[in-house]
């Protein structure tokens, strides 16, 4: 009777088995253990704050950020302390048809009218952030993984998105600030090195690219990233002013918790 032949298949010793496993739940609990570090540095460093010695002043200029609860933007005057945001915001940058033709933002002022110079235009709102998020994503319904990997990675230039608005209305996630004309100016440099020129000082518009006919985008500086959030540009805004803020905040939280 012949013997049956050897098996050639070789069995994994139960202690690489069990290293192989281990090694397997390490990997993948790195991501979540790296973004427990990440909230809680946000958390702490959100607590801390910046110009906390900032007393406010009971005139000035008024401004305010808009929190959707995700990114926070300006909302300026369009003409105070001798700027006027419509000498460089110009008609000709907003001359787009809408996109997309359902646009996902409300159409606050008269499309029949050039948004620089509709007198219902009071405002206007300067927001920073991931070109490819801005562009590939107008409803969150839109958002794919591929665009926010290559936003939190810094693989994408950055835009800065403009808009110009009637008189803002009173709301819960409308947070109003008044600065000092100093502080106003500050804060206003700040928001112009945000913007790319060309070499003769230009703004360079993204034609064709607004969601309706009263905004736009024109390319920006440095790279949205997991440390240089749109939240976080918000913050280094109101530094930049003077204002009472976050030592850093990626998330609106980190910006709305000083606010007065």
């Amino acid at each position: 009777m012949t013997p049956d032949a050897p098996s050639t298949t070789r069995r994994t010793p139960a202690s690489a088995r069990r290293l192989i496993q281990r090694g397997l739940v390490a990997l993948l609990a790195l991501p979540a253990a790296a973004l427990a570090v990440y909230l809680i540095a946000a958390l702490l460093l959100g607590a801390i704050p910046v110009n906390a010695s900032r007393v406010p002043p009971a005139q000035g200029v008024t401004v305010y950020l808009a929190d959707n609860g995700v990114h926070i933007d300006f909302v300026l005057p369009v003409a105070a302390a001798g700027i006027d945001w419509r000498q460089e915001f110009r008609a000709a940058h907003f001359a787009a048809p809408l996109n997309p033709p359902d646009p996902p933002f409300p159409l606050r002022l008269d499309p029949a009218l050039p948004p620089d110079a509709n007198p219902a235009t009071t405002h206007v709102v300067i927001g920073w952030g991931d070109a490819g998020f801005y562009f590939e994503t107008p409803r969150w319904s839109d958002l794919r993984a591929s665009v926010a990997l290559k936003a939190a990675f810094g693989r994408n230039p950055s835009v800065v998105h403009v808009e110009y608005w009637p008189t803002p209305a009173p709301h819960p996630r409308l947070y109003r600030l008044v600065l000092t004309e100093a502080e106003y100016r500050r804060l206003v440099e700040y928001l112009r090195g945000s913007f790319a020129r060309d070499p003769s000082g230009q703004l360079l518009p993204h034609p064709g690219r607004g969601y309706t006919v009263h905004d736009t985008f024109y390319a920006g500086t440095g790279s949205f990233s997991l440390i240089l959030t749109c939240n976080e540009w918000a913050r280094r805004g109101l530094e930049a002013a003077g204002v009472k803020t976050a030592r850093w905040a990626p998330l609106p939280w980190g910006v709305r918790q000083h606010l007065p």
